[in-house]
């Protein structure tokens, strides 16, 4: 009887991978999204640290301040879901597409009800829906 034996050798490529700035690249990388999305979680921990704190002597409405941790949570979170996009394969058209809908969910979405604490201004809640179908349609673009 004879043994068989696998062997396994890596396979050479035939062209290597450009180093992006974080000095390794995958296929799908998106430095600039990737760099975007960081800066919004950066954003995302400065204003819930900012809900935590100062805002808390300012504002003695509870509704405002759930209103605040609301859009940090959704801030956060989408931020997270950015971040993931960029790992997707650089050849889906919809990659680009669903971050951008997902950045405006954060702008509107957030971006409102922060502003709605910070000024008083009650009609600012009108734009809070557009920003939350715009991480619906951001969801499902990233589906596809």
């Amino acid at each position: 009887l004879k043994s068989s034996r696998l062997e396994l050798v890596p396979q050479r490529r035939s062209e290597p991978l450009a180093a992006s700035p974080r000095g390794s690249k995958m296929p799908g990388d998106s430095p600039n999204l990737w760099h975007v999305s960081c800066y919004s979680g950066a954003l995302a921990v400065a204003l819930g640290a900012f809900g935590a704190h100062a805002l808390k002597s300012r504002v003695k409405d509870p509704k405002l301040l759930d209103a605040w941790d609301t859009a940090v949570k959704y801030h956060l979170l989408h931020t997270t879901v950015l971040l993931t996009a960029t790992k997707q394969p650089a050849d889906r058209a919809n990659r680009t597409l669903s971050s951008a809908f997902l950045l405006a969910g954060n702008m509107l979405f957030s971006g409102s009800l922060y502003l709605l604490v910070l000024t008083g201004i009650k009609k600012l809640g009108i734009v809070t829906p557009f920003g939350g179908a715009s991480y619906i349609v951001g969801w499902l673009m990233l589906a596809h």
